[in-house]
């Protein structure tokens, strides 16, 4: 049976390792992480859970009774050694590797269960379908597999980065490779900035739901016409001065999760004549006037990953 994840875990509470340190400002505003051209304005907010498995081991690997000072030296002490990558029959092994401890383990037990049994199944349907289901993003949620490195307070486990760690091999571990559920780019790569860009209205408003899987995150930076070099964005926002509100016009393009989005940071100049450095985050949500999704994408691979243009 599968468990909740903060079940299993005894009073982690430690915060992502790496800071964002560059404060840009978030503002609800409608924008498009589309191919069709978006015109329009809101009231923006200032920043302020076994079934057989291919050839995987669930067995616990164990180790000679030898200790290591490392294993002080990173706090994760067991009580017992670990095996070396080397020593051990698998790489696959659960219980391997000094970085991890069994806390770890417990959560790799749940993840590789998970993908097991509600990922890989379904993964040629979805396929199929261009998208992924919606059920597979709430029974995550339900497990608290989403928002591992959020605090607690706002939903999510408030676990460190090794959590999240586990997380991405379990999914590429799993058969296949199913790399249809975009859950690594909604938690660990969109969510941080509205934990430490957000105000506490924007946290209280879309944190929860994002870590119970019922809203989903994109992030829009790549257009048409510019792909790694941001500076070549041609998205803008233009604040109405008259009422304060934000209008943005452009176009997205391969947006991760962007068909199944419902919240997407989007990327728009603010001062173009500053070029890289006029640029700024927006939060607009799927059902604000002048906003639009393509169709999924049809590619050679990863399929599912929504990206959409």
């Amino acid at each position: 049976m599968l468990h909740r994840a903060s079940s299993l875990l005894r009073g982690q509470g430690r915060q992502l390792s790496r800071r964002v340190t560059t404060r840009l400002p978030l503002a609800q505003t409608p924008a498009s992480s589309s191919s069709s051209s978006s015109s329009s304005s809101l009231a923006p907010q200032s920043l302020a859970p076994l079934s057989s498995l291919r050839c995987f081991s669930t067995q616990t690997a164990t180790a000679p009774a030898t200790s290591y000072d490392d294993d002080h030296h990173h706090g994760h002490d067991d009580g017992e050694a670990r095996l070396e990558p080397s020593q051990a029959g698998s790489m696959l092994d659960i219980g391997t590797r000094r970085i991890f401890n069994e806390e770890h383990d417990a959560f790799r037990e749940t993840l590789r269960q998970f993908f097991a049994e509600e990922v890989v199944p379904h993964h040629a349907s979805w396929e199929a379908d261009g998208h992924v289901s919606r059920e597979v993003w709430l029974k995550a949620g339900e497990l608290g597999l989403l928002g591992i490195n959020c605090p607690e307070e706002h939903g999510g486990l408030g676990a460190d980065i090794l959590f999240a760690a586990v997380s991405w091999e379990e999914q590429m571990y799993a058969k296949g490779s199913p790399s249809g559920p975009g859950f690594s780019l909604h938690s660990d790569i969109v969510m941080p900035y509205l934990v430490h860009l957000g105000t506490d209205a924007q946290k209280d408003k879309y944190l929860p739901p994002m870590c119970r899987g019922e809203k989903i995150l994109a992030i829009a930076m790549t257009e048409p016409g510019a792909g790694s070099d941001l500076a070549g964005v041609r998205t803008t926002a233009v604040k109405n001065e008259s009422d304060g509100t934000w209008t943005l016009n452009g176009a997205k393009t391969y947006i991760t999760n962007g068909y199944m989005s419902d919240v997407v940071v989007v990327v728009a100049k603010t001062s173009p004549e500053k070029g890289a450095h006029g640029m700024s985050l927006f939060l607009v949500e799927s059902d604000m006037p002048g906003f639009t999704k393509g169709t999924p994408l049809k590619k050679v691979g990863a399929r599912l990953l929504c990206s959409n243009k």
